[in-house]
């Protein structure tokens, strides 16, 4: 089998147009890598062989490997068998892209155009090491639907991807959305894309609680989850200002203009006394009016 490398750093960019995929390298993704199989013993030994054969060269073609994973996550979906499968991107890399499109910018673009047409796929990253661009991950993983994380180097590196593969390798349900009955304003985010075993879902409005339908996507298929009314135990007003703050901020850093939203989280975050990326803890000292010297401080 020749090396993956040697073909996949040519992989074109893919082409959507309707439901139909059109790739100049189709032939070579069909032969090497198929359709999504069964992770049983023998496969994984044979990916094992597959990463094994892998030569590194100090090129990386980012471009080229998510529009291959989006391929056959589309190959995936056109298979009924597959259907009841919930498609997951992982992206894992430790270093800037530096062979076909190296603009973060221009590979963030073209991922999310591509995963918008009827895909959709959670986009999961992992940078590892001092080398890798987190902001750009960061951004590549919220355009389209996930998040990431940072792996450090360091000798639990392995324990630390374990860790991540655990939150992610049990998925429940897919594409939940929150639907409230009664006519509510300032509503947190009430779309995702999976609800993975041992996690939870958070939506919250700043009134009282009302009556709230869940539509969402199991194995068997589409399902109606009805809602159970309880007294909170405290209020959850300041629960919903802290997610109202932080999605924000997300939005934020994913906006052309920025200034809007950032006014907004500003204001939500000096309301409710939040320490975030754009707001600040001040301690002053009970009686004491004197101006702190900030060198002295830093020393002492």
């Amino acid at each position: 089998m020749p090396k993956t490398s040697s073909w996949i750093k040519n992989v074109p960019e893919l082409e959507l147009s309707g439901d139909k995929v059109f790739c100049k390298a189709c032939a070579k993704i069909k032969l090497y890598l198929p359709s999504p199989i069964i992770a049983a013993n023998e496969t994984i030994e044979k990916a094992k062989n597959v990463v094994d054969e892998i030569s590194t060269g100090g090129l990386t073609n980012m471009i080229g490997g998510l529009e291959t994973a989006l391929y056959l996550v589309k190959v995936g979906q056109n298979n009924q068998a597959d259907k009841k499968h919930q498609p997951i991107i992982i992206f894992l890399t430790d270093g800037e892209p530096n062979v076909g499109i190296s603009s973060t910018e221009e590979i963030v673009r073209i991922v999310t155009r591509l995963n918008s047409n009827g895909n959709n796929v959670p986009i999961y990253s992992l940078s590892f090491g001092y080398g890798a661009n987190k902001e750009f991950l960061r951004k590549l993983s919220l355009k389209n639907q996930g998040f990431s994380r940072h792996i450090y180097e360091a000798s639990d590196a392995s324990l630390q991807l374990q860790e991540f593969y655990k939150q992610i390798s049990s998925p429940l349900l897919s594409n939940i959305k929150f639907k409230y009955n009664s006519e509510v304003k300032d509503v947190t985010k009430s779309s995702f894309p999976i609800l993975f075993r041992g996690s939870e879902l958070v939506s919250l409005d700043s009134n009282s609680p009302f009556e709230v339908a869940t539509n969402c996507w199991a194995a068997p298929g589409p399902k109606k989850l009805t809602s159970r009314i309880e007294r909170p135990v405290s209020s959850l007003e300041r629960l919903w200002a802290y997610l109202t703050v932080k999605q924000t901020l997300e939005e934020r850093d994913l906006a052309d203009n920025k200034s809007e939203l950032t006014k907004k989280a500003l204001d939500l975050a000096l309301k409710y006394s939040f320490v975030t990326d754009i707001t600040s803890l001040v301690v002053v000292k009970p009686n004491d009016t004197r101006a702190v010297d900030t060198e002295e401080a830093a020393t002492g």
